[in-house]
């Protein structure tokens, strides 16, 4: 009888701390991190098959993560670290895979709030028109693969506190161009291609939002 109280008084007690500190800040709670901040270490590579995103998270390889040695870059780096002591390149290297693909899979989706967060007015006009001769034409874009192969950082400049930060991004791509009327001479087709772009990305960094822009892209050969 005594081990049962004994038993349901320590039982209270728990639930009465369990209950005080819900909502609480413990401080051993994961921090939130912004998906479009390139400081976010955590990499996905996205595989799209069957109109479903499966998300993979392999370790990252550094060895994917280039950036030519020169001194006016090591300069520019320094400069940027003033401004945000966490920054390095192969956590900026991976959040521009992260870009890359979900660039990619919004303008497959049609997802003009990822386009709007991530690319600058200019880019993401010439992205939605596209998506717009798409639609006019009954056509739906499907990826069934976007693997990011590798980044490169080709320059660095940086203009009073506007950092420019150009880089090469070498992707292996599958998509599926669907038709809603499909006969003999539409038939739908999965294209797989090695595409090499050159991505330029900008941030003001005394500015409080930890976004970078995507405000150029170039075709690389």
């Amino acid at each position: 009888m005594i081990e049962n109280l004994i038993l349901l008084i320590v039982v209270i007690v728990i639930f009465i701390a369990l209950f005080n500190n819900l909502g609480r800040r413990t401080g051993h709670e994961k921090k939130r991190t912004n998906v479009y901040d390139f400081n976010n270490k955590k990499h996905e590579s996205i595989d799209i098959h069957n109109e479903k995103t499966i998300l993979e998270a392999p370790i990252p390889n550094e060895k994917e993560n280039k950036i030519t040695k020169n001194s006016l870059l090591e300069d520019q780096i320094a400069k940027i670290s003033k401004f945000d002591n966490d920054f390095s390149v192969n956590t900026f290297c991976d959040g521009t895979k992260i870009a890359y693909e979900m660039v990619l899979i919004a303008y497959s989706e049609e997802d003009y709030n990822v386009l709007n967060n991530l690319l600058r007015e200019d880019v993401k006009i010439t992205f939605t028109d596209a998506i717009e001769r798409r639609k006019s034409k009954n056509e739906l874009l499907e990826y069934t693969l976007i693997r990011v192969l590798s980044s490169e950082i080709l320059s660095i400049e940086l203009r009073s506190s506007i950092a420019q930060i150009t880089v090469k991004l070498v992707g292996e791509i599958g998509s599926l161009l669907k038709h809603e009327v499909v006969n003999e001479n539409n038939l739908d087709k999965i294209q797989e291609y090695k595409k090499t772009e050159v991505w330029i990305f900008e941030k003001d960094m005394k500015s409080k939002n930890p976004n970078w822009k995507v405000i150029d892209i170039k075709s690389s050969h």
